[in-house]
């Protein structure tokens, strides 16, 4: 692609919020080049085959970097054999640096082996840093093409964020990990099939954090119904996510099909609050857990022992959650043991349910 006659800013709105799916692998490769030429890099772009593991060898203050650029989608991640690659460039052409760019993220093996070579890795995070500030005045996507989506100006969302719950403990590709639940509503009175890009996690010091895959087995693109609520799931690095707290916002992109615009939810993030309780923390709201629970509480309210239980949980609650969720020393261990405690309740509550009920007139 000859960047001379293109208008980059116009194609990278289009592009940057499909990570490039929209022009080919050799368009994009062409793309990074432009990147680092505007960065002040002598570029040379090998052969599109036989390009003995490097698509660009970069030159900089006396430095010569080989550069392998892969445009996946952001669930297929780099692996080991894509590292060996760039390593063996990097002997190839006597270079003194290796980085491996990808419009995705990398799998724990490749993370091992580039740390074990001294390979850089850009994940899509960092690689749309690097753009930004290239290319958009420093700004991010969101804020720079603001005024020209308009999405802000919208009298009512036609979606809306429900944020359910927390999974501490969890991994991905070998990586400690944080997953995130959130209810998406479809408030547009109409069917809408959407796809949606992975979140960004924004907290009160404005660092953002942008999730680095979907949870397979909860909804991220499909047919949403009119007023329905679906669940979606997303993994964070824990290194760059340890909780969410009071006051963060969850950013999302929805694509909607037959709209010409995506829509752009901003919206601050209701945990924990007064009204986040374990059972939430736990199980999330629209869970049968939850209403099974809440179905026990609205029996206890009417004794007083049972009132006076229930006003003691909602005392102390919201002070438990905050501390698992700042994951203060033991958090881990107390939220497993709420969990246990909870599930313990439910087996109680569907034994109580499955006793034989005694008709009075049998004898």
């Amino acid at each position: 692609m000859d960047f001379s006659s293109v208008d980059v800013r116009a194609m990278l709105k289009a592009s940057m919020p499909v990570r490039f799916a929209d022009i080919s692998p050799f368009d994009f490769e062409d793309f990074v080049a432009e990147l680092f030429r505007k960065d002040g890099y002598q570029v040379e772009q090998t052969p599109y085959s036989g390009d003995f593991g490097a698509d660009l060898v970069v030159r900089k203050d006396g430095g010569l970097t080989v550069v392998q650029v892969k445009r996946y989608g952001q669930e297929t991640p780099v692996g080991v054999s894509d590292i060996n690659q760039v390593i063996g460039a990097q002997s190839y052409y006597e270079a003194s640096g290796a980085l491996v760019i990808t419009t995705s993220q990398f799998t724990q093996g490749a993370i091992q082996l580039a740390r074990q070579a001294s390979v850089h890795l850009w994940d899509w995070a960092r690689l749309e840093r690097y753009i930004c500030q290239i290319f958009l005045d420093g700004e991010d996507y969101y804020a720079f093409y603001r005024d020209e989506t308009g999405t802000e100006q919208l009298a009512e969302p036609r979606f809306a964020l429900h944020f359910q719950r927390l999974e501490l403990d969890e991994t991905y590709e070998g990586r400690p990990a944080i997953t995130t639940h959130i209810g998406l509503e479809n408030r547009t009175g109409e069917n809408a099939y959407i796809h949606l890009e992975l979140p960004l996690v924004v907290n009160k010091a404005q660092r953002q954090v942008r999730a680095i895959a979907w949870r397979p087995d909860f909804f991220h693109e499909g047919l949403l119904v009119a007023g329905a609520t679906a669940e979606v799931a997303c993994f964070f690095a824990r290194e760059q996510l340890e909780a969410v707290k009071p006051g963060d916002r969850m950013v999302l992109r929805i694509h909607v099909r037959g709209y010409p615009q995506p829509v752009l939810i901003d919206q601050k993030m209701g945990v924990p609050g007064s009204g986040c309780y374990v059972v939430t923390l736990c199980f999330g709201r629209s869970t049968e857990a939850c209403r099974r629970m809440t179905a026990w509480r609205d029996t206890l309210v009417r004794h007083r022992p049972g009132r006076w239980l229930v006003n003691t949980y909602y005392r102390v609650s919201p002070g438990v959650v905050r501390y698992v969720l700042d994951r203060r020393p033991g958090a881990g261990w107390l939220a497993f043991g709420l969990q246990v405690g909870v599930r313990t309740v439910l087996w109680f509550l569907r034994f109580q349910d499955k006793k034989p009920l005694r008709h009075p007139m049998r004898p």
